[in-house]
Order: C-alpha cells, then sequence, then structure tokens
C-alpha cells in the first residue's frame, strides 16, 4: 500500500509538471504571435527553447537557432549568448559534440567581450565535463579550475560548488581520493 501512495503521488506530481509545461509552451506561443521589439521576441524564443527541451529538444533546437538568427541579425550580445549555450546543450545531449564544442566556444567568446562572468564560468565548466567524458582529464581539470577561480572572484557560492565537485569526482576518477575529499568538503 505504501508503495502504491508512493507511486501515486509522483505520478501525480508528473502529470502536474507536464500540465504546467504544456500551459507553458501554450502561453509561449500566444506571446510569440504578438507584435514585440525583436529583443523581446529573442527572449521568447529563449523562454520557449527552455520550455521545450526536456518534452522535444528537436523543437527546442530549432527554437534555440531562430533566436541566435534573430540575436545575431540585431546584435543583441545576451540573446546570442543564450542561443549559443543551448544550442550546445542541446547538442551535448544528443550526442553530437563537435557542435556542441563549436557553440560553446561562441558562448565562451561573447561571456568574454561582454564581461560576464557568471556565463563564463558556466560555459567553461559545460567544457571541462565534455572533455571528461572525452577522456581528456588534464584539459577538464584546467577547465574546472578556471571555472573555479571565476565563480571564486565573483562569490558565486553555488558554483563554487559545483566546481569543486567537478573537481573532486576527477580527482576520485584518478584515484586521489585526498584531494577529491578535501575537494568534496570545501
Amino acid at each position: 500500500m505504501r508503495y502504491f501512495l508512493m507511486l501515486f503521488f509522483w505520478c501525480s506530481g508528473f502529470v502536474a509538471a507536464q500540465t504546467d509545461s504544456v500551459k507553458r509552451i501554450d502561453s509561449l506561443k500566444q506571446v510569440l504571435q504578438k507584435p514585440m521589439t525583436d529583443t523581446q521576441r529573442a527572449k521568447a524564443l529563449i523562454a520557449m527553447t527552455e520550455a521545450c527541451y526536456a518534452g522535444a529538444p528537436a523543437v527546442a533546437i530549432q527554437y534555440a537557432a531562430q533566436a541566435e538568427t534573430l540575436s545575431k541579425k540585431i546584435n543583441y550580445a545576451e540573446g546570442m549568448l543564450n542561443a549559443y549555450g543551448w544550442l550546445a546543450f542541446l547538442y551535448e545531449q544528443e550526442g553530437k559534440i563537435q557542435p556542441a564544442l563549436d557553440y560553446y566556444g561562441k558562448a565562451l567568446a561573447i561571456a568574454r567581450k561582454t564581461n560576464d562572468k557568471k556565463e563564463e564560468g558556466t560555459v567553461l565548466n559545460n567544457l571541462a565535463a565534455i572533455y571528461k567524458d572525452q577522456g581528456k582529464i588534464i584539459e577538464a581539470l584546467g577547465l574546472h579550475q578556471q571555472s573555479l577561480a571565476i565563480k571564486k572572484s565573483i562569490g558565486d557560492k553555488s558554483g563554487i560548488a559545483s566546481s569543486l565537485n567537478n573537481v573532486g569526482l576527477i580527482y576520485a576518477g584518478q584515484g586521489r581520493i585526498d584531494e577529491a575529499l578535501d575537494h568534496y568538503e570545501r
């Protein structure tokens, strides 16, 4: 009986989340039909990308690509950065590593150009994860260290924790348990 109740509540929560997602997508579709500035449209396309990525990644890629095109046209750096980040993430999830790396590279260049340290740290972290998965541990560790330094410099506590954890994972994978534990504890 307890298992049934847990399953019932989990399914109820899942259905509610799906319903909320459908409502959000429907709402964003209506927003995109209305007149708005190009910057507002780029933001709405990014919001649609985020709303669609879990249930329809191919559709999310289409919205992110539209946001990229529009943001480039109007020279909207934040829109380009977000579009590149989403395209990189979505291609990475599909196992298309080279396009993911290319888009992360574009996102990193914009983050650096606009001095967006938080996004720069995030992109470095994401690049490091790809390199780790490819077995390029030295490159991954270097990128995680760069990400950590940036996150420390801006006081991003959750980002610091994430970077310390990621460095710890690499050390643990290398059998460097004491160093891994040190990073986990910090």
